[in-house]
């Protein structure tokens, strides 16, 4: 008799709602005060933000759009106009060098409108670092999902490097998907280095 009674204040306890609130079935006597779990969520946000790239300073942005790209730059006109004309060439380039310019995914966004590729172009050195927190070294990233490339003015090979091998980046996780971890990170990056002029 007593296991059955057992199994009876299981299924009891599983249909009917239980009186308790969350915190107390989760073991903790007493709820969060509002007050702290909004500090939290603030913190939670703030830390979110920190790890993207500031895009705010005393210059303003400027925009200059393709079919497929939007280059926001602070400084010479000429410059991003040749990024947009280069970005172009290289989609099309690593689309037909992957063999993608026949396929279509049900779940790929055109990379149109309001989801074209963004690159953003910062005055100088300083404050692509100092914006982005990139090290030293770096010339260039990019976001993969959010298709977003940070460079700057100035960076070495940026057209005929930096720039194809983030776009091959972007380009090619679409494609496998984002958080294949089937997918090596040599062949990521083997890939984009296939896509910089010179490396072939």
């Amino acid at each position: 008799m007593g296991s059955s009674d057992a199994l009876t204040r299981r299924l009891l306890y599983r249909c009917v709602p239980s009186p308790l609130s969350l915190w107390e079935r989760a073991g903790v006597r007493k709820a969060m005060p509002v007050w702290v779990s909004r500090w939290l969520l603030a913190l939670c946000l703030l830390g979110c933000l920190g790890t993207m790239p500031v895009l705010s300073s005393a210059e303003t942005w400027q925009e200059k759009t393709s079919t497929h790209f939007r280059v926001f730059y602070q400084q010479n006109l000429a410059f991003a106009t040749a990024v947009l004309e280069y970005a172009e060439a290289y989609y099309r380039q690593i689309r037909l060098d992957l063999g993608l310019t026949h396929v279509v995914q049900r779940d790929q966004v055109a990379w149109l409108w309001d989801k074209r590729c963004q690159i953003y172009l910062y005055t100088d050195r300083q404050a692509y670092r100092q914006a982005t927190g990139a090290p030293l070294w770096s010339g260039g990233f990019v976001n993969y999902q959010r298709r977003m490339v940070y460079s700057y003015l100035g960076a070495s090979s940026f057209l005929e490097q930096i720039l194809p091998h983030e776009l091959a980046h972007i380009v090619f996780r679409e494609f496998v998907g984002f958080d294949n971890g089937r997918i090596p990170r040599w062949l990521d990056e083997g890939v984009a280095q296939y896509a910089e002029v010179g490396r072939r």
